[in-house]
């Protein structure tokens, strides 16, 4: 497996691409995930290492960001020592990938920074 790894703020394949707290919260979903993956050519297309989820009552995105990101530290150091002692999940991506939103507007993302 050639490349790297990735830390992807969405649940893969669900919310790859751009965007993917934006979209999950316009989709109104109970969680978001971030999501440890290999890399390969494609975006957002490898085998998953690990993934963690939040709760999204919180709808203010500053919040959300903060919190995501306090636990992708976490999420990296785990997922690196799966990778080195060889114990990685490398289960496929799941098939399904359907768009759940376009890409957001500006509006769509101020509209989460205010509420709450």
């Amino acid at each position: 497996m050639g490349g790297g790894i990735n830390c992807h703020l969405g649940k893969l394949p669900d919310y790859k691409g751009l965007y993917p707290v934006v979209r999950t919260l316009m989709n109104n979903e109970k969680y978001l995930f971030s999501t440890t993956h290999f890399m390969d050519k494609k975006f957002d297309s490898a085998k998953i290492i690990a993934e963690i989820k939040i709760n999204t009552v919180n709808k203010n995105i500053i919040k959300i960001y903060e919190k995501i990101h306090k636990l992708n530290f976490k999420l990296i150091c785990k997922s690196l020592g799966l990778v080195f002692s060889n114990k990685a999940n490398k289960k496929t991506l799941r098939k399904k990938n359907k768009v759940l939103y376009p890409n957001p507007k500006i509006i769509d993302v101020l509209k989460f920074k205010y509420l709450r």
